[in-house]
């Protein structure tokens, strides 16, 4: 009965890994969009050669999970039993004093991504952060819509051609250095994240 439980319990695990690819196989292709893995190293805003048929209504959902181990040191070079006793406080113990640190894992992170594509060019962006700050908690951090085609006049007109507008709440671009760090549970562009 044990070894029939064990073999009941690989093929459950197995199904589900396989469920999960295929799953992950079905997501849509969106026009002018910008991926969340390492397939957007490098690349700061959406091309506007990248157009996918539009077919209807698309919806893309997806999500980013990090757990990060962490394990710090630190020192004081002051030497806190020959020098004079500071407490502000008043709770018995040198203020200079470090705290120890312990190595551990951090809060673990998620980010919940809705994308959808409304008509031809125009396509809707939602992304939420999930227990980031708080376990029970989710948080908005942005979501906007992109216009990268006019649904009216000329399809070859200056606007459809070089320009895209973007309204709503998003993180505004001052420079390439918030593409390449750590997005909540989005650390694929991070370098330093292993």
């Amino acid at each position: 009965m044990r070894d029939l439980t064990k073999y009941a319990k690989a093929m459950l695990m197995s199904a589900m890994i396989l469920a999960t690819t295929a799953v992950m196989a079905q997501q849509p292709g969106i026009s002018h969009f910008r991926g969340y893995d390492k397939s957007a190293v490098n690349q700061f805003e959406t091309s506007k050669d990248d157009i996918q048929p539009f077919n209807g209504l698309k919806v893309r959902v997806g999500g980013s999970f990090t757990q990060t181990f962490q394990a710090l040191n630190h020192e004081n070079v002051l030497d806190t039993v020959a020098a004079q006793f500071i407490d502000n406080n008043g709770d018995g113990t040198d203020d200079r004093e470090l705290y120890p640190l312990a190595p551990g894992f951090n809060l673990a992170e998620a980010n919940l991504n809705l994308d959808v594509q409304l008509a031809k060019g125009i396509r809707l962006s939602l992304e939420t952060y999930l227990s980031t700050r708080h376990h029970s908690e989710a948080w908005v951090k942005g979501g906007y819509i992109q216009v990268d085609n006019l649904p009216f006049g000329d399809e070859n007109s200056f606007f459809n051609q070089h320009m895209f507008v973007k309204v709503g709440h998003m993180e505004i671009n001052y420079g390439d250095g918030h593409f390449r760090r750590s997005d909540a549970g989005n650390t694929f562009q991070n370098p330093f994240m292993e």
